[in-house]
């Protein structure tokens, strides 16, 4: 706990594969067991990581690269089964983005009808 609010701290070390060990209180807190697939989302202006634990429905890493439009046409259509989303610019003059959407497994088909290429 830090300051006695409901928030817990640890210090891991990264290792020469670029590893890091969850902390065993941190897996009970998160009910993570072996073999769990976890979402880690990484906000760039804080340089904070946060980790979506076993509860996200089957994540599904998929990838595009259109145009902001197309790119939000495909997000909006994925609705509730949408976990994160990071894009970045490519092109200026086209207004081209390459993003890397998240999405629960049971919108796969959906995203790859809309043109993702999904991991």
């Amino acid at each position: 706990m830090i300051n006695g609010d409901s928030m817990y701290a640890d210090v891991v070390r990264v290792d020469s594969k670029g590893r890091i060990t969850i902390p065993s209180t941190l897996r009970l807190l998160l009910n993570i067991e072996e073999g769990d697939q976890l979402v880690l989302l990484f906000d760039e202006s804080t340089q904070k990581i946060e980790i979506l634990g076993p509860g996200t429905d089957n994540p599904v890493v998929c990838i595009t690269a259109n145009p902001l439009e197309n790119v939000l046409d495909i997000i909006s259509n994925i609705g509730n089964d949408l976990i994160a989303v990071t894009c970045r610019r490519i092109d200026e003059e086209r207004g081209e983005y390459k993003c890397k959407i998240v999405l629960n497994k049971k919108a796969l088909e959906l995203g790859k009808a809309k043109g993702l290429k999904c991991l």
